[in-house]
């Protein structure tokens, strides 16, 4: 049994990244950890593996009897030029590899996977982020463990992996607690939730922990919403019915204490007391006021405003194979994609789809007649070492009000002028899309758009995708993403194109 006791966490600037938590965790559970980038997942989970955290200052307790597996989000650096089984047989890259120890790779074959890139003599720098998370899975299939903690296992997996991984954690006896982005990921895994808040512009840290699956979370909380909404504009009508009320008194008094007769000193000194008496009472509803409804990290607001093309203007024309010098990675991609066109690429890992993505690019910057936008995969591509949110947006949008766009994606004043490099990756995510959407781009290529958006920030990006007038070439691997944003599918598989039904 694996327990926390009123464990929370601060940051050295005194805000509290996480309050209180109490949590009890037995064989069998599979905890989804939920949040906006920031809020203090990946912190609970490395405290609750017993990893270190320097940055925060802790209290309360965690109890287990048992060893932890932990998968962090990077494979560590130390490992980046040894080949795959030297990660996974050694303890240390230094260490040589016993020769019995190759025996034990047999003990891979009830998971089912495709395990052939252990085998090739190429550094794990040159890996594939889906590769480098099936290396560090496999490894911990190796060992024994008593709960496992697993932070951000989804991202860069493709769709046969992100498969695989569910049966890997739906096949444990042992606990696994885990950070995902994935919505139909949790759908498919998780028993219970821990959702980690920080509400009304990062002043109020929540942490809700739900036991039921994620749809039942979502579902409840936005009832809980709604009744939440109605109560607090049901006391505000009250309350600003009240306050004319006691208004309209307060005038009437004042009027007539201007009016009295110095000849009446009675009816002056009963006016001064009821004037007294009026003001407690103003003073008392003022305080009472009425219930504040919280306003949510993920109720984010964009808006795309621009000219979309002709929807019969044919903006890619691509006919010819994929190659990397004299490798091939796909052996004929036969594209067609018009002015309205929203198609999404999916592909193993390591099939070549982003290097598909920025060839596109590079062959649409040649258009003259496209306002082109880009979000790749990795950010700082086009990010320079000193941007901030504002600094980003003015260098590469013509808007000059890029603060309001930031505001509406819940950005603090303190945060628009922070470095990017210091911002989360969420907060970047957000940064693109207000790049996107401010330059009115009437093309836009995405490279795994949602992998660090949160769940619940998932409906307002699918929502901006379906109300997005123009051409979208993405890839991704969000199910959820893919089944309600575009119109078209391709899939890379074995080197080959292939339009899907």
């Amino acid at each position: 049994m694996l327990i926390c006791s009123q464990l929370s966490a601060s940051l050295a600037n005194g805000r509290t990244l996480f309050p209180a938590v109490t949590l009890s965790v037995n064989d069998h559970d599979r905890i989804g950890l939920i949040a906006e980038e920031g809020d203090g997942k990946s912190t609970f989970l490395k405290l609750i593996a017993h990893q270190p955290a320097p940055y925060v200052t802790i209290s309360g307790t965690v109890y287990n009897i048992g060893k932890a597996g932990y998968l962090p989000q990077q494979l560590p650096l130390i490992w980046k030029d040894t080949f795959p089984m030297d990660f996974l047989l050694k303890e240390h890259p230094e260490d040589e590899i016993p020769w019995e120890a190759y025996n034990r790779l047999s003990e891979l074959d009830p998971l089912k996977t495709d395990v052939n890139f252990l085998y090739e003599e190429r550094p794990i720098s040159t890996l594939s982020g889906g590769e480098k998370v099936r290396l560090q899975l496999l490894k911990l299939s190796m060992s024994a463990y008593d709960y496992f903690c697993l932070d951000e296992p989804t991202n860069d997996l493709d769709l046969e992996t992100l498969e695989w991984l569910e049966q890997w954690i739906l096949s444990r006896s042992e606990p696994v607690l885990f950070v995902s982005h994935d919505v139909t990921f949790l759908e498919h895994t998780a028993t219970r939730l821990v959702h980690f808040e920080q509400r009304n512009k990062k002043t109020k840290p929540v942490v809700t922990v739900f036991n039921g699956p994620y749809d039942d979370y979502i579902h409840q909380r936005m009832q809980n919403r709604q009744k939440e909404i109605q109560v607090s504009e049901s006391e505000k009508r009250q309350y600003m019915a009240q306050k004319q009320r006691i208004n309209n008194i307060y005038n009437q008094v004042q009027s007539d204490l201007r009016s009295v007769s110095r000849q009446a000193p009675n009816v002056a000194k009963n006016l001064k007391d009821k004037m007294r008496s009026v003001k407690a009472t103003k003073q008392r509803i003022e305080d009472q006021s009425y219930h504040h409804v919280d306003s949510l990290e993920e109720e984010i607001n964009i808006v795309w405003e621009g000219t979309p093309l002709a929807a019969q203007r044919i903006v890619l024309d691509f006919h010819e194979p994929l190659k990397i010098e004299t490798r091939t990675l796909i052996e004929q991609v036969d594209l067609t994609v018009k002015g309205r066109d929203k198609i999404v690429i999916t592909g193993q890992n390591g099939a070549g789809k982003t290097y598909l993505l920025k060839t596109f690019y590079q062959r649409l910057q040649k258009d003259p007649g496209i306002l082109l936008g880009y979000m790749p995969q990795n950010y700082t591509d086009f990010f320079e070492p000193d941007d901030t949110p504002v600094s980003f947006l003015h260098r590469v949008t013509k808007q000059t009000d890029v603060q309001t766009m930031l505001g509406s994606l819940k950005f603090l004043p303190e945060e628009m002028t922070q470095q990017l490099s210091d911002c989360s990756y969420g907060q970047q995510a957000k940064v693109y899309l207000a790049y996107l959407t401010l330059n009115g781009c009437n093309v836009i290529i995405m490279d795994e758009p949602s992998r660090n958006l949160s769940p619940l920030s998932l409906p307002v990006l699918i929502r901006w995708m379906e109300e997005y007038p123009g051409c979208l070439i993405c890839v991704s691997h969000d199910r959820a993403l893919i089944r309600a944003a575009f119109t078209a599918h391709y899939r890379i598989q074995n080197k080959r194109w292939e339009e899907c039904s």
